[in-house]
Protein backbone atom coordinates (compact mmCIF):
# COMPACT_ATOMS: atom_id res chain seq x y z
CA UNK A 1 0.00 0.00 0.00
CA UNK A 2 1.49 3.47 -1.13
CA UNK A 3 0.30 6.95 -0.51
CA UNK A 4 -0.13 9.15 -4.07
CA UNK A 5 -1.69 11.92 -5.77
CA UNK A 6 -3.05 13.05 -9.27
CA UNK A 7 -2.98 16.02 -10.91
CA UNK A 8 -6.93 16.94 -11.79
CA UNK A 9 -7.96 20.39 -12.27
CA UNK A 10 -4.71 21.95 -11.24
CA UNK A 11 -4.89 20.65 -7.82
CA UNK A 12 -3.26 17.78 -6.35
CA UNK A 13 -5.97 14.86 -5.04
CA UNK A 14 -4.20 12.32 -3.07
CA UNK A 15 -5.31 8.52 -3.56
CA UNK A 16 -3.79 5.25 -2.22
CA UNK A 17 -2.64 2.40 -4.60
CA UNK A 18 -3.49 -1.11 -3.07
CA UNK A 19 -5.39 -4.23 -3.46
CA UNK A 20 -8.65 -4.94 -2.44
CA UNK A 21 -10.56 -8.07 -2.01
CA UNK A 22 -13.15 -8.35 -5.09
CA UNK A 23 -15.84 -8.74 -2.11
CA UNK A 24 -14.80 -5.65 -0.55
CA UNK A 25 -15.71 -3.62 -3.84
CA UNK A 26 -19.24 -2.60 -5.47
CA UNK A 27 -20.18 -1.83 -8.93
CA UNK A 28 -21.62 1.96 -9.44
CA UNK A 29 -24.91 2.01 -10.10
CA UNK A 30 -24.45 5.78 -11.67
CA UNK A 31 -22.21 4.26 -14.16
CA UNK A 32 -23.17 5.47 -17.54
CA UNK A 33 -22.70 1.56 -19.26
CA UNK A 34 -25.54 0.75 -17.16
CA UNK A 35 -27.68 4.24 -16.38
CA UNK A 36 -30.03 3.56 -19.16
CA UNK A 37 -30.72 0.08 -18.52
CA UNK A 38 -31.11 0.62 -14.87
CA UNK A 39 -33.87 3.51 -15.66
CA UNK A 40 -35.44 0.63 -17.81
CA UNK A 41 -35.71 -1.70 -14.80
CA UNK A 42 -37.52 1.12 -12.77
CA UNK A 43 -34.28 2.85 -11.36
CA UNK A 44 -33.21 -0.05 -9.00
CA UNK A 45 -30.91 -2.96 -9.57
CA UNK A 46 -29.24 -5.27 -7.36
CA UNK A 47 -25.39 -6.13 -7.23
CA UNK A 48 -26.20 -9.21 -9.55
CA UNK A 49 -28.32 -7.60 -11.77
CA UNK A 50 -25.67 -5.07 -12.63
CA UNK A 51 -23.17 -7.25 -12.85
CA UNK A 52 -25.40 -9.51 -15.26
CA UNK A 53 -25.80 -5.59 -17.25
CA UNK A 54 -22.29 -5.32 -18.31
CA UNK A 55 -21.38 -9.12 -18.59
CA UNK A 56 -24.12 -8.84 -21.28
CA UNK A 57 -21.74 -6.85 -23.76
CA UNK A 58 -19.37 -8.81 -25.91
CA UNK A 59 -16.41 -6.47 -25.23
CA UNK A 60 -16.18 -7.18 -21.34
CA UNK A 61 -15.97 -10.59 -22.23
CA UNK A 62 -13.35 -10.18 -24.39
CA UNK A 63 -11.39 -8.04 -21.86
CA UNK A 64 -11.92 -10.90 -19.64
CA UNK A 65 -10.03 -12.73 -22.07
CA UNK A 66 -7.59 -10.34 -21.92
CA UNK A 67 -7.17 -10.07 -18.25
CA UNK A 68 -7.07 -14.06 -17.67
CA UNK A 69 -4.17 -14.30 -20.60
CA UNK A 70 -1.74 -11.03 -18.74
CA UNK A 71 -2.49 -12.91 -15.33
CA UNK A 72 -5.03 -10.52 -13.53
CA UNK A 73 -6.20 -6.48 -14.17
CA UNK A 74 -3.09 -4.55 -15.19
CA UNK A 75 -4.72 -1.31 -14.44
CA UNK A 76 -6.23 -0.61 -11.44
CA UNK A 77 -9.80 0.66 -10.85
CA UNK A 78 -10.59 3.48 -9.61
CA UNK A 79 -12.86 3.40 -5.62
CA UNK A 80 -13.91 5.63 -2.84
CA UNK A 81 -15.00 4.31 0.36
CA UNK A 82 -18.83 3.45 0.84
CA UNK A 83 -20.74 5.89 3.15
CA UNK A 84 -21.27 4.53 6.14
CA UNK A 85 -18.96 1.44 5.72
CA UNK A 86 -15.39 2.13 5.01
CA UNK A 87 -14.03 -1.32 4.79
CA UNK A 88 -16.38 -1.50 1.76
CA UNK A 89 -15.56 0.88 -1.62
CA UNK A 90 -17.50 1.47 -4.36
CA UNK A 91 -16.26 1.54 -8.20
CA UNK A 92 -15.86 5.06 -10.00
CA UNK A 93 -14.02 3.74 -13.22
CA UNK A 94 -13.55 -0.03 -13.78
CA UNK A 95 -16.68 -1.63 -13.15
CA UNK A 96 -16.37 -3.83 -16.35
CA UNK A 97 -12.50 -4.97 -15.27
CA UNK A 98 -14.49 -5.74 -11.38
CA UNK A 99 -16.78 -7.72 -13.48
CA UNK A 100 -14.47 -9.54 -15.42
CA UNK A 101 -12.77 -10.46 -12.09
CA UNK A 102 -15.82 -11.95 -10.99
CA UNK A 103 -16.16 -13.95 -13.40
CA UNK A 104 -12.80 -15.32 -13.63
CA UNK A 105 -12.89 -15.77 -9.70
CA UNK A 106 -15.69 -17.82 -10.18
CA UNK A 107 -14.29 -20.10 -12.89
CA UNK A 108 -10.79 -20.35 -10.68
CA UNK A 109 -11.81 -20.55 -7.44
CA UNK A 110 -8.92 -19.11 -4.80
CA UNK A 111 -6.80 -17.45 -7.09
CA UNK A 112 -5.43 -14.60 -5.87
CA UNK A 113 -5.09 -13.17 -9.55
CA UNK A 114 -8.78 -13.16 -9.81
CA UNK A 115 -10.36 -12.54 -6.17
CA UNK A 116 -8.33 -10.06 -5.70
CA UNK A 117 -7.99 -6.53 -7.64
CA UNK A 118 -5.56 -3.73 -7.93
CA UNK A 119 -6.94 -0.15 -6.77
CA UNK A 120 -6.49 3.24 -6.37
CA UNK A 121 -8.74 4.51 -3.41
CA UNK A 122 -9.58 8.32 -3.77
CA UNK A 123 -11.26 9.53 -0.15
CA UNK A 124 -13.86 12.15 -1.30
CA UNK A 125 -11.55 14.68 -1.82
CA UNK A 126 -11.97 13.12 -5.27
CA UNK A 127 -15.69 15.74 -6.29
CA UNK A 128 -18.04 14.23 -8.88
CA UNK A 129 -16.71 17.06 -11.13
CA UNK A 130 -12.92 16.08 -10.41
CA UNK A 131 -14.13 12.29 -11.39
CA UNK A 132 -16.32 13.32 -14.80
CA UNK A 133 -12.90 14.95 -15.55
CA UNK A 134 -10.71 12.29 -15.12
CA UNK A 135 -13.24 9.85 -16.45
CA UNK A 136 -13.49 11.96 -20.14
CA UNK A 137 -9.86 12.27 -19.83
CA UNK A 138 -9.66 8.32 -20.05
CA UNK A 139 -12.61 7.52 -22.18
CA UNK A 140 -13.38 10.06 -24.48
CA UNK A 141 -9.67 11.59 -24.98
CA UNK A 142 -9.61 7.73 -26.22
CA UNK A 143 -6.70 6.31 -23.44
CA UNK A 144 -9.48 3.45 -23.11
CA UNK A 145 -12.27 3.66 -25.45
CA UNK A 146 -15.82 4.17 -24.77
CA UNK A 147 -18.95 3.48 -27.03
CA UNK A 148 -20.16 6.45 -28.45
CA UNK A 149 -23.02 7.62 -27.02
CA UNK A 150 -21.49 7.01 -23.55
CA UNK A 151 -18.30 9.22 -24.66
CA UNK A 152 -21.30 11.64 -25.88
CA UNK A 153 -23.25 11.34 -22.45
CA UNK A 154 -19.51 12.71 -20.93
CA UNK A 155 -19.58 15.20 -23.25
CA UNK A 156 -23.40 16.27 -22.44
CA UNK A 157 -22.60 16.12 -18.89
CA UNK A 158 -19.25 18.10 -18.95
CA UNK A 159 -20.88 21.18 -21.01
CA UNK A 160 -24.41 21.28 -19.56
CA UNK A 161 -23.87 19.75 -15.48
CA UNK A 162 -20.31 21.11 -14.98
CA UNK A 163 -20.56 24.35 -17.06
CA UNK A 164 -17.24 23.31 -18.99
CA UNK A 165 -17.22 25.77 -22.40
CA UNK A 166 -16.48 24.72 -25.96
CA UNK A 167 -12.58 26.08 -25.50
CA UNK A 168 -12.10 23.36 -22.30
CA UNK A 169 -13.75 21.01 -24.07
CA UNK A 170 -11.59 20.86 -27.46
CA UNK A 171 -8.83 21.53 -25.93
CA UNK A 172 -9.12 18.71 -23.27
CA UNK A 173 -10.61 15.87 -24.93
CA UNK A 174 -8.98 16.56 -27.63
CA UNK A 175 -11.93 17.09 -30.12
CA UNK A 176 -12.70 19.84 -32.96
CA UNK A 177 -15.49 22.24 -31.55
CA UNK A 178 -17.52 21.12 -34.49
CA UNK A 179 -17.06 16.96 -33.22
CA UNK A 180 -18.28 18.14 -30.01
CA UNK A 181 -21.23 20.23 -31.02
CA UNK A 182 -21.88 17.07 -33.26
CA UNK A 183 -21.77 15.08 -30.27
CA UNK A 184 -24.22 16.88 -28.39
CA UNK A 185 -26.54 17.32 -31.00
CA UNK A 186 -26.57 13.69 -31.72
CA UNK A 187 -27.01 12.70 -27.42
CA UNK A 188 -29.81 15.29 -27.44
CA UNK A 189 -31.81 13.29 -30.79
CA UNK A 190 -30.90 10.03 -29.14
CA UNK A 191 -32.37 10.54 -25.93
CA UNK A 192 -35.43 12.15 -27.17
CA UNK A 193 -35.42 9.27 -29.24
CA UNK A 194 -35.10 6.86 -26.29
CA UNK A 195 -37.97 8.51 -24.13
CA UNK A 196 -40.54 7.89 -27.14
CA UNK A 197 -39.02 4.82 -27.95
CA UNK A 198 -37.54 3.10 -24.90
CA UNK A 199 -35.40 0.20 -24.99
CA UNK A 200 -31.77 -1.17 -24.23
CA UNK A 201 -31.27 -2.01 -27.76
CA UNK A 202 -32.65 1.43 -28.96
CA UNK A 203 -29.21 2.80 -27.62
CA UNK A 204 -27.21 1.27 -30.45
CA UNK A 205 -29.18 3.54 -32.70
CA UNK A 206 -27.13 6.30 -31.29
CA UNK A 207 -24.61 6.32 -34.89
CA UNK A 208 -27.96 6.77 -37.11
CA UNK A 209 -28.57 9.81 -34.93
CA UNK A 210 -24.84 10.72 -35.43
CA UNK A 211 -24.65 10.31 -39.50
CA UNK A 212 -28.08 12.49 -39.12
CA UNK A 213 -26.65 15.25 -37.82
CA UNK A 214 -23.26 15.27 -39.90
CA UNK A 215 -25.56 16.32 -43.07
CA UNK A 216 -26.84 19.83 -42.60
CA UNK A 217 -30.02 18.83 -44.94
CA UNK A 218 -31.37 16.45 -43.01
CA UNK A 219 -30.15 18.09 -39.83
CA UNK A 220 -32.43 20.94 -40.29
CA UNK A 221 -35.38 18.89 -41.64
CA UNK A 222 -35.38 17.15 -38.54
CA UNK A 223 -34.69 19.93 -36.28
CA UNK A 224 -37.89 21.74 -38.09
CA UNK A 225 -40.30 19.46 -39.02
CA UNK A 226 -42.07 17.57 -36.71
CA UNK A 227 -43.74 14.86 -39.80
CA UNK A 228 -39.72 14.42 -40.99
CA UNK A 229 -38.67 13.32 -37.82
CA UNK A 230 -41.57 11.03 -36.85
CA UNK A 231 -40.54 9.76 -40.79
CA UNK A 232 -36.73 8.83 -39.40
CA UNK A 233 -38.49 7.39 -35.89
CA UNK A 234 -40.39 5.01 -38.34
CA UNK A 235 -37.30 4.34 -40.65
CA UNK A 236 -35.31 3.38 -37.60
CA UNK A 237 -38.06 1.14 -36.06
CA UNK A 238 -37.84 -1.03 -39.19
CA UNK A 239 -34.56 -1.25 -39.76
CA UNK A 240 -32.43 0.75 -37.06
CA UNK A 241 -30.90 -2.78 -36.33
CA UNK A 242 -29.26 -3.81 -39.72
CA UNK A 243 -25.80 -3.33 -39.98
CA UNK A 244 -24.64 -3.40 -43.17
CA UNK A 245 -25.04 0.31 -44.74
CA UNK A 246 -24.53 1.79 -48.05
CA UNK A 247 -22.13 5.32 -48.32
CA UNK A 248 -24.57 7.21 -46.75
CA UNK A 249 -24.28 6.32 -43.47
CA UNK A 250 -28.21 6.03 -43.16
CA UNK A 251 -29.39 3.41 -45.52
CA UNK A 252 -28.66 -0.34 -44.90
CA UNK A 253 -27.32 -1.63 -48.18
CA UNK A 254 -29.54 -4.15 -49.00
CA UNK A 255 -33.06 -2.39 -47.96
CA UNK A 256 -32.04 1.47 -48.84
CA UNK A 257 -34.73 2.93 -46.65
CA UNK A 258 -33.02 6.12 -46.69
CA UNK A 259 -35.27 7.37 -49.77
CA UNK A 260 -38.13 7.72 -47.33
CA UNK A 261 -35.52 10.61 -45.43
CA UNK A 262 -35.22 12.09 -48.75
CA UNK A 263 -38.23 11.84 -51.00
CA UNK A 264 -38.61 15.35 -50.42
CA UNK A 265 -35.23 17.30 -50.44
CA UNK A 266 -34.72 19.43 -53.71
CA UNK A 267 -32.86 18.48 -57.17
CA UNK A 268 -29.29 18.24 -56.36
CA UNK A 269 -28.75 18.13 -52.69
CA UNK A 270 -26.18 16.24 -51.78
CA UNK A 271 -26.80 13.31 -49.51
CA UNK A 272 -23.17 12.73 -48.28
CA UNK A 273 -20.31 13.21 -50.64
CA UNK A 274 -20.63 10.97 -54.07
CA UNK A 275 -24.55 10.66 -53.76
CA UNK A 276 -27.10 12.47 -55.28
CA UNK A 277 -30.71 12.79 -54.56
CA UNK A 278 -32.07 12.89 -58.44
CA UNK A 279 -36.39 13.53 -58.31
CA UNK A 280 -36.90 12.65 -61.90
CA UNK A 281 -34.95 9.12 -62.16
CA UNK A 282 -35.96 8.52 -58.04
CA UNK A 283 -32.90 6.96 -57.83
CA UNK A 284 -29.78 7.84 -55.73
CA UNK A 285 -26.93 7.73 -57.71
CA UNK A 286 -23.04 7.63 -57.22
CA UNK A 287 -20.74 9.53 -59.41
CA UNK A 288 -18.30 6.37 -59.22
CA UNK A 289 -17.97 4.50 -62.60
CA UNK A 290 -19.89 0.89 -60.67
CA UNK A 291 -22.03 2.04 -58.09
CA UNK A 292 -24.84 1.47 -55.99
CA UNK A 293 -28.28 1.96 -57.54
CA UNK A 294 -31.57 2.69 -55.13
CA UNK A 295 -34.70 2.30 -56.63
CA UNK A 296 -37.48 3.38 -54.92
CA UNK A 297 -40.33 2.30 -56.78
CA UNK A 298 -39.19 -1.58 -56.19
CA UNK A 299 -36.99 -1.09 -52.90
CA UNK A 300 -34.51 -3.28 -54.54
CA UNK A 301 -30.21 -2.09 -54.79
CA UNK A 302 -27.74 -3.44 -56.98
CA UNK A 303 -24.14 -2.79 -58.98
CA UNK A 304 -24.83 -0.23 -61.78
CA UNK A 305 -23.21 2.34 -64.30
CA UNK A 306 -23.56 5.62 -63.07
Amino acid sequence: MSASYSIIQGKQVPFIATRLRIDQVELDPLNPRVQYLIGQSGGKATQSQLDAMIWEKDQVKALSQSIFQNGGVREPIIVQPKKGDPERYIVREGNCRLVCNHHLADQYPGDERFSFILAHIYEHHLTEEDLAVLLADLHVAKKISWDAYEQAKYIHDLNTVYGKPYDWLSNHLRLSKSKISENLAAYKATTDYLQAHPGPANIKKFSFFQELIKKRELRERYDESMAFRQKFYGWLDDYGMLTSHCACGLAPKFACPARRLCDSLPRGISVHADWYYLPVQREFVSDKPRSWLARPETGTVGLGNA
